[in-house]
């Protein structure tokens, strides 16, 4: 996926990337879809029960009120995109870098050093996160910072697998 990010230091390799599991964006795209449907059904429940609504003046702002409609859904449909893609975890041989984007121009960047690392713990809860195999990885580090919480990603026990993995043979300088 990624071969190189924006401050990689120059002998770090990429191990891992993860963002959050596609059931996340499934809700907003599940919601998207419904309110796109909202205008279609309105307007057919409008020329049912009002068929002379939709003549002359009033068709127009009725056409403009949709068209506003569907751009505000679009947009909610991009920012909810934008949030779920951009939000990555980079897991290298130094460090564990955070990407948490907020809004479209708010974009929170978090790291800290592999060797750092005291207590990974993963936390499925549900079902469908059971069947789906996503939760979430909370990452203790050797510090008073809090935790960091990677939520709802794919396949957890992996990556935090491959956490330990790296950082026992970052701590004994070879690979266990």
């Amino acid at each position: 996926m990624f071969k190189h990010f924006l401050g990689q230091h120059e002998k770090e390799t990429i191990i891992a990337v993860t963002r959050p599991h596609w059931i996340v964006f499934l809700g907003s795209a599940g919601t998207s879809f419904i309110l796109v449907l909202a205008v279609p059904l309105a307007l057919l429940l409008l020329n049912i029960s009002i068929p002379q609504i939709l003549e002359g003046a009033a068709q127009d702002i009725l056409w403009l009120l949709a068209a506003l409609w569907l751009y505000a859904v679009w947009a909610f449909t991009f920012l909810s995109w934008s949030k779920y893609w951009f939000d990555v975890a980079i897991i290298t041989t130094e460090r564990i870098v955070k990407i948490d984007q907020h809004d479209i121009f708010h974009r929170e960047i978090s790291e800290f050093l592999i060797s750092r690392v005291q207590d990974v713990r993963v936390e499925i809860k549900g079902a469908l996160a059971t069947t789906l195999k996503f939760g979430d990885l909370v990452v203790g580090t050797a510090g008073e910072g809090p935790a960091f919480t990677f939520k709802t990603i794919p396949h957890p026990e992996r990556v935090k697998d491959i956490i330990l993995y790296h950082q026992k043979a970052g701590s004994t300088g070879q690979v266990p």
